[in-house]
């Protein structure tokens, strides 16, 4: 009889820690028993012998936590491999399905993990950054019976519109009753494809502190709304860099107008709606590249990192947990 050890993306049965110190990884054990000749031989060919591994059965005994099926029921014993992690800028939470309800309860349960016996209050999410503005406004007021209803109305990508990621986000809420500025957790969006929400919630912004030049910008942010709503039909590659060097102005105009903003408003949401136009900026560069075919250079991959570090910087350099 022969036994092999097989990797699945399909269950849970264990979770091995990465030999690399800046991020981990989950993989799952499946172990299966052969006793017919004709099966071992067929693997024998397909898979190289024990022998040349030696080191394989040791790694794997050291290096493997056994680990219930149910992650919400995992306890901190369970997730100690954890702490050697805890104080990295970002730890990344992957999943090797969207919509796996074990995968989405594994997040949640680490993250709740790392809050609990760590102080993380930062999460990010392959999600849009307007959209994660309305539901982390719910959460900084503790407003739990409004999660539902965001998640109904803002949330653009159904892989993330599900009732595991309603469950952490209503924890998060109700994490955040009755505790201080300091203490509450935070929930942002670092996506890059939509602005949906992004260019609104700007305009908004204009209007509510009063912004001297909210006229010009906004005629801005209109052409490079009409531009993405007509799939770039009229530009060139000259006639979008000048659109996005006309973008640049708003993000200049709000820098010189920095003082009066933030008097306003606060320092907070000035820094806020300054990288809201940076993000409005990057969904064009995505969007028109993708409307070329031009995938040369992976822009969105590209910006969701700019995107964490910016969380983590706005933060004053607090570690993040990435869901993506």
């Amino acid at each position: 009889m022969k036994t092999l050890i097989l990797y699945s993306e399909l269950g849970w049965a264990a979770i091995f820690k990465s030999r690399f110190s800046h991020f981990f990884s989950i993989a799952i054990l499946v172990f299966f028993a052969s006793c017919e000749k004709e099966s071992e031989e067929i693997i024998q060919e397909s898979a190289p012998p024990i022998e040349r591994a030696p080191n394989l059965v040791e790694t794997l005994e050291s290096e493997y936590n056994p680990i219930g099926s149910n992650p919400l029921n995992w306890n901190d014993t369970d997730l100690g491999f954890m702490d050697d992690l805890a104080s990295k800028q970002v730890i990344g939470l992957g999943e090797a399905t969207h919509g796996t309800a074990e995968f989405f309860n594994a997040k949640f349960r680490i993250f709740r993990y790392l809050v609990e016996n760590h102080g993380h209050r930062l999460f990010a999410i392959e999600a849009d950054f307007g959209e994660s503005m309305f539901i982390n406004e719910a959460i900084q007021n503790g407003n739990t019976e409004a999660i539902l209803e965001l998640m109904q109305t803002k949330m653009i990508f159904w892989t993330w519109n599900t009732e595991e990621v309603r469950a952490l986000l209503e924890w998060m809420s109700e994490y955040n009753q009755n505790k201080s500025e300091e203490e509450r957790l935070q929930y942002f969006g670092v996506d890059a494809q939509f602005n949906i929400h992004n260019i609104d919630l700007l305009r908004n912004y204009f209007q509510e502190t009063g912004a001297s030049f909210s006229s010009s910008a906004n005629s801005i942010l209109r052409e490079a709304e009409n531009a993405d709503a007509s799939d770039f039909s009229n530009y060139e590659d000259t006639e979008f860099e000048a659109l996005l060097s006309r973008l640049d102005q708003v993000q200049d105009s709000i820098q010189v107008n920095q003082a009066l903003l933030i008097n306003e408003s606060s320092q907070k949401d000035y820094e806020l709606h300054l990288h809201l136009a940076r993000v409005i900026r990057q969904v064009l560069q995505v969007r028109f590249a993708n409307s070329n075919n031009d995938f040369s250079v992976s822009y969105r991959d590209e910006y969701m990192a700019e995107n964490t570090l910016w969380v983590s910087e706005f933060f004053n350099d607090a570690p993040v947990v990435l869901w993506a």
